[in-house]
């Protein structure tokens, strides 16, 4: 049995909190970049695959694409054994039963084959997407919904209209009340 604690408790605040909960208001909000959420604890995450790798830059642009669109969805980044070889994820930032264990409720496998290592890691996300040439992947067979496309050419193709759409003077702000 625990000897009762023999201590005072007050309440403090931080210095110049709001004393009314209705005088608060939003400073700033946040959003962590993709590279640096916690993959463990993230809600979404996408991650890279060996499907990524190649080209003159070894990848480099694929995975910088591949940020943008976690970005724009403010999911985690995440990797394969082959993307953390390649050197284009962090090592900390491998996905799979070998490295960060995910579980998320939205999970991107772009150019994710799904070898039973990286399956065993991913837990039982609500909803899996898998893009990759490969129809006949595990990763496509995990999957609720699978594109079977270039990975890369669509991560390209998904930047470039986010980046279009979040330009000044693009359709979505041509949109008005007339």
């Amino acid at each position: 049995m625990r000897p009762e604690a023999r201590c005072s408790v007050r309440r403090i605040g931080p210095a110049g909190a709001a004393r009314d909960p209705g005088e608060a208001r939003v400073v700033a909000v946040r959003v962590p970049e993709p590279g640096a959420a916690d993959l463990s604890e993230a809600e979404r995450v996408v991650v890279g695959g060996a499907g990524l790798l190649g080209g003159p830059d070894g990848g480099a642009a694929a995975f910088a694409a591949l940020s943008e669109v976690a970005r724009a969805l403010g999911a985690a980044v995440g990797g394969t054994r082959a993307a953390a070889e390649a050197g284009l994820v962090a090592p900390e930032r491998r996905v799979g039963a070998t490295g960060v264990r995910v579980s998320p409720e939205l999970h991107i496998a772009v150019g994710v084959s799904g070898a039973p290592r990286y399956l065993a890691g991913t837990g039982d996300p609500a909803h899996v997407v898998a893009v990759d040439r490969d129809p006949g992947s595990p990763m496509m067979a995990a999957a609720d919904l699978g594109l079977v496309t270039d990975a890369p050419g669509l991560l390209a193709a998904l930047a470039r209209m986010l980046r279009d759409e979040a330009a000044p003077g693009t359709a979505a702000d041509a949109v008005g009340d007339g």
